[in-house]
Parts: C-alpha cells; sequence; structure tokens
C-alpha cells in the first residue's frame, strides 16, 4: 500500500531554508541545528568536525544521553551518600573520643579526689597527732614547773628558817 502524505503532514516537514526541495533529515550536534543532506555535504562534512546524527536516530541518542545522564546522576547521589555517611561516621567518631575523654576526665579527678581527701585525712591526723604530743610535752614540763616551784618553796622556808635561827642565835 502506498502512503500520499495529506496537506497536514506536508505543513509538518521542514524544509531547508538554503536548499528548498530538501527537507530536513540530520541533526549537527556540534551546531545544534536541523540539517538536509546537501547542508550535511556542503557545511557540516567531517573536515569541519561536526558530528552529525540521522533525525531519526534521535531519539536513540537522547536515550542513550538520558542513559547516560541517570548513570551520572546515581553516581553522584551514590558519592554524595558515601560522602554523606563518611562525615556522619566522623562525626559520630569525634563525638565519642569527646564522650570517652571527659569520661577519663571524670574519671581522673576522682582518682586525684580520692588522693586529695586521702592526703587531707593522713595531715589532720598527724596534726592531731603533734597536738597530742605537744600537749603531753606541756603536761610534763607544767609537772615539772610544779615540782621545780616545790622545790623553791621548800628551799625559801629553809632559807628563811635559816636566816631566822641565824639572826635568832646572833640575839642570843
Amino acid at each position: 500500500m502506498w502512503y500520499a502524505p495529506n496537506k497536514e503532514d506536508e505543513a509538518s516537514v521542514e524544509r531547508c531554508l538554503d536548499h528548498e526541495d530538501q527537507t530536513m533529515k540530520y541533526f549537527c550536534l556540534s551546531c545544534l541545528s536541523k540539517i538536509c543532506p546537501d547542508c550535511l555535504y556542503s557545511a557540516h562534512n567531517p573536515k569541519t568536525n561536526c558530528e552529525v546524527i540521522k533525525i531519526s536516530e534521535i531519539s536513540d541518542q537522547v536515550s542513550k544521553h538520558q542513559q547516560n545522564l541517570i548513570q551520572e546522576i546515581e553516581a553522584a547521589e551514590t558519592s554524595s551518600l558515601s560522602a554523606k555517611n563518611f562525615w556522619k561516621e566522623k562525626k559520630n567518631s569525634l563525638r565519642k573520643t569527646r564522650q570517652d575523654a571527659r569520661a577519663k576526665i571524670h574519671e581522673d579527678f576522682l582518682i586525684l579526689l580520692e588522693k586529695a581527701e586521702k592526703l587531707k585525712r593522713d595531715l589532720t591526723q598527724e596534726v592531731d597527732r603533734k597536738e597530742v604530743s605537744d600537749q603531753k610535752q606541756l603536761l610534763e614540763d607544767i609537772h615539772e614547773i610544779q615540782i621545780l616551784d616545790k622545790e623553791l618553796e621548800r628551799l625559801a622556808k629553809l632559807k628563811k628558817n635559816k636566816t631566822e635561827k641565824s639572826s635568832h642565835d646572833s640575839k642570843n
């Protein structure tokens, strides 16, 4: 069966402005323009380094390009997720390190506090022992002074008695 294009189909077909008898069958990816077969050979040939594909193949190319973009996006998302996980782990590691350091500081503080309390007890006991020793020595010194006072009193009485006896004997 032969298909004859109707007027709507003919109106939708694009014609080349330079070669009006030619329809646009190619697309130049380098110049981003539709071209006809004559333009392909004259202005968009391999010497101009243009990359040209058939318009009928554009959907395949777009699909491939779209698939490549999707893969790049997925790779970027994976990389981003990987980076987020890395930073999350790093953040958690730093938090744990800070917690461990604080726990160690607290533990060391308690040990030092215990040592300070023990030193305080030891010094207090030493002061108390010294006080008891000093009080004992003071009592001994007071006792000796009392003994000496009694001895002085006795000697003073003896002297008084001797002086009285001497003065009494000299009067007689």
